[in-house]
C-alpha cells in the first residue's frame, strides 16, 4: 500500500514537470544506478563475509571487514560527489543530447549527487543489522527513507517550500535516513569494537605450557 502510494505522489509531482523536465529526471536516476550499482557490489560482498565471521564468533573479523568497507564506500562516494557537483552537464550529455534536457539533468544530477554518501552508510547500517539479528530494525531503516521520511518530504517540500521537484524530497529524505541508521548501528558498532579489542588482547597474552609431573625425569 505505501508503495502504491508513493507512487501516485511521485506521478503527481511530475504532473507539474514539462516533458524534457521528466526525462532529464529519468535521466539522472539512470546515471545514479551506476553509482548505486558499485555500492550494491561491495553490499553484498560484506554480508557473507560479516554473517559467516559473526556466527564463528570472530567479531575482529567483522570489525575489520566493516572499516574496510566504510573506507572504500566513503572514498567512492565522495569522489562520486565531487564529480556530479562540478562536471554534471558533462555526464548528463553522454546519455542525451538535448540542451533542455542536459540543463535540467544537470540541476537534479548536482542535487542527488550530495545524498548519494547518505545512501551508501544507509545500506550499510541496514546489512549489519541484519547480520545481528535486528531484523525489525532493519526493516525500519529501510522503509524510513521510501516511506516515513519520503512522503512526507513530497507533501510538505511541495505545499510549505513550493519545491516541486522530486530529487529534492529524496535528497531531505535521505538525511533524515541517515540520523536513523547512526542512531541504530552506533551500538553495533561500539560492540563491534570492544570485542574486537577483548579478542586481540586475548591473543597477545603468553601461552603458558604446562608439563605434567610424570614426566619430569625425560626433561
Amino acid at each position: 500500500m505505501s508503495v502504491k502510494f508513493r507512487t501516485a505522489l511521485l506521478n503527481h509531482a511530475a504532473g507539474n514537470y514539462e516533458d524534457h523536465v521528466v526525462s532529464a529526471v529519468g535521466t539522472t536516476m539512470r546515471v545514479l544506478m551506476l553509482g548505486m550499482m558499485v555500492l550494491f557490489g561491495y553490499d553484498l560482498s560484506f554480508q557473507p563475509v560479516a554473517g559467516y565471521n559473526y556466527g564463528a564468533k570472530k567479531s575482529s573479523r567483522v570489525f575489520e571487514t566493516l572499516r574496510f568497507l566504510l573506507i572504500v564506500i566513503t572514498v567512492f562516494a565522495v569522489v562520486f560527489t565531487i564529480t556530479g557537483s562540478t562536471i554534471p552537464s558533462s555526464i548528463i550529455s553522454i546519455s542525451c543530447n538535448d540542451p533542455e534536457i542536459i540543463d535540467a539533468g544537470s540541476r537534479a544530477f548536482r542535487v542527488v549527487s550530495i545524498f548519494f554518501s547518505t545512501f551508501s552508510f544507509v545500506i550499510t547500517s541496514t546489512d549489519l543489522l541484519q547480520v545481528f539479528g535486528k531484523g525489525i530494525a532493519a526493516r525500519l531503516l529501510s522503509m524510513s527513507k521510501q516511506d516515513f521520511f519520503l512522503i512526507p518530504a513530497i507533501i510538505f517540500l511541495q505545499k510549505i517550500f513550493e519545491l516541486n521537484e522530486d530529487h529534492f524530497s529524496r535528497t531531505v529524505a535521505s538525511y533524515f535516513a541517515l540520523f536513523v541508521a547512526a542512531f541504530l548501528s552506533v551500538a553495533i558498532v561500539k560492540k563491534l569494537k570492544s570485542q574486537s579489542r577483548e579478542l586481540s588482547l586475548r591473543e597477545r597474552q603468553p601461552v603458558i605450557i604446562r608439563i605434567s609431573p610424570v614426566y619430569d625425569h625425560l626433561l
